[in-house]
């Protein structure tokens, strides 16, 4: 697996990329000391979010995947395939994984959850942040209608 470029509008191109934890290491979270940090706390996550067993893979994406100086966060969608509340309730911190503020404020991850393929449309986050913000087509000079590319963690 092997990361893409940035595209000369700062962002990933389209589509989903696999990567692997120590290629998103060597790709966004060395160059600064905010992009550290962000990265420490997202390859945490990624080992917390393991533990349960339950869920077949992480979907990176935010400011922390373009090529913006001092990200705010990272957003990330985690995949579950098959509910199964007995085993995510018997974990010690089950309430933390459900708890999105809480993740946010402990990981810097802004959550989000969904099915794996088919995914209905109105729950396909991944495909969701693929999308640009106005703000974000504005700030780079898009429109809206560029789709940017997203990573893939399998856990």
């Amino acid at each position: 697996m092997t990361i893409p470029a940035l595209e000369p509008s700062g962002l990933l191109p389209p589509g989903v990329h696999d990567a692997a934890v120590d290629e998103i290491e060597a790709a966004f979270g060395t160059s600064n000391r905010r992009r550290e940090e962000l990265f420490a706390k997202l390859d945490l996550f990624v080992g917390f979010a393991q533990s349960f067993q339950l869920f077949t893979a992480l979907f990176v994406d935010g400011s922390f995947l373009t090529d913006k100086d001092l990200p705010s966060d990272i957003d990330g969608v985690l995949e579950l395939p098959r509910p199964n509340l007995t085993q995510l309730l018997s974990h010690p911190q089950a309430l933390l994984i459900v708890d999105t503020a809480a993740v946010k404020a402990t990981y810097e991850v802004h959550l989000f959850f969904q099915p794996p393929p088919p995914v209905p449309a109105g729950l396909d986050m991944a495909r969701f942040f693929q999308g640009l913000k106005p703000e974000e087509a504005l700030l780079r000079g898009l429109p809206t209608s560029v789709k940017r590319g997203i990573l893939k963690v399998t856990l």
